[in-house]
């Protein structure tokens, strides 16, 4: 029997560039993102990753790019990833979910939206949920469900920085503070080894030259480091064909 979930975790980019970012940080930063799927809209702090099958994440990769790292999942566990807790739109948790929003929404002040959140953003429990379907930027109709995504959120010291209120999608583009609330994140980057990485996957063999060279010009990563990470480099066009 095909197995449902992997002992990888995933994510996936557009850009070649991202990867070696992460590889040159050492690291995950949770930045802010926009939750789709509900009726108002809400950044999260976060870091985001599908439990996929490696023989499924063909469709993971025609969503969010040919680039991706796939992470062991004990690596996920020791730093306190969580699967979330999908829901549907009109079942009980939903309209409770649903019903919590709005009722923040419609406080006149910024400390009364955050009582209403309080209880629930102390334990993050709203970060955690998604619905089970909805709008993906330019998908509609897109099933959240089928990314079984497990997520980093950092523990910031200040509740009220777990959660921001945006009016629509060109307001969260355009924002100045962005930059600012990443900062805030930064410290709290989701750290790995070379020894928790399992996968290295780029578009073609062209890319996979430079990414190996660009992993030799790292220095935080010694020769035997550097060796084991280039030797997790696969193409795109190889998974499609084996697959």
């Amino acid at each position: 029997m095909a197995a449902i979930s992997a002992q990888t975790l995933f994510q996936f980019a557009k850009e070649l560039e991202t990867l070696e970012k992460i590889l040159s940080s050492q690291g995950f930063w949770p930045k802010y993102c926009l939750e789709y799927g509900w009726n108002k809209l809400f950044a999260v702090p976060e870091c985001c990753f599908c439990d996929t099958p490696f023989s499924a994440i063909h469709h993971h990769m025609k969503v969010y790019g040919n680039y991706g790292i796939g992470m062991s999942k004990q690596w996920g566990i020791q730093k306190g990833l969580s699967p979330l807790m999908y829901h549907l739109k009109e079942s009980y948790m939903g309209k409770t979910l649903k019903k919590l929003l709005q009722n923040a929404k419609k406080q006149k002040s910024e400390e009364a939206i955050y009582r209403q959140w309080v209880l629930m953003k102390k334990y993050q429990a709203v970060n955690y949920h998604k619905d089970e379907g909805g709008k993906l930027k330019q998908l509609r109709n897109y099933l959240y469900y089928d990314e079984r995504e497990w997520r980093y959120i950092p523990d910031l010291p200040n509740y009220k920085d777990l959660l921001r209120f945006v009016k629509n999608q060109s307001e969260f583009d355009s924002l100045k503070e962005r930059k600012g609330w990443d900062n805030l994140t930064k410290p709290f980057m989701c750290t790995f080894t070379a020894c928790d990485v399992k996968y290295l996957i780029v578009k073609d063999d062209s890319d996979r030259i430079q990414l190996a060279s660009s992993i030799d010009k790292m220095s935080h990563w010694n020769n035997d480091d550097k060796e084991l990470l280039k030797s997790k480099i696969i193409t795109c066009e190889l998974i499609n064909n084996d697959l």
